[in-house]
């Protein structure tokens, strides 16, 4: 229960603070989902993991948010996809 209370708290001031967190040498592009996603990731993996090497939770949580975008970006291309296939008929 404690271990929950902990991640919910961290989680909590990583969506709260997270201009702190997020990398400001990225590139302008980044989405409002991205700088919440790297920002939260960390938490999560920490807690996961029980790593409390920062680089390493950051380099794993950029991995964890690139490999969530290409999911999302492969949801995109198939919805797409479906919706002009089924224009044909």
């Amino acid at each position: 229960m404690q271990n929950i209370l902990v991640l919910g708290l961290k989680l909590f001031l990583a969506v709260a603070g997270n201009n702190s967190d997020v990398d400001r040498n990225d590139n302008a592009d980044n989405s409002p989902l991205q700088a919440v996603l790297k920002s939260v990731m960390p938490a999560v993996i920490s807690a996961a993991t029980g790593s409390k090497d920062r680089q390493e939770l950051e380099t794993m949580a950029g991995q964890a948010t690139q490999v969530i975008e290409l999911v999302f970006d492969l949801i995109n291309t198939l919805t797409t996809s479906m919706s002009q296939r089924r224009s044909f008929y």
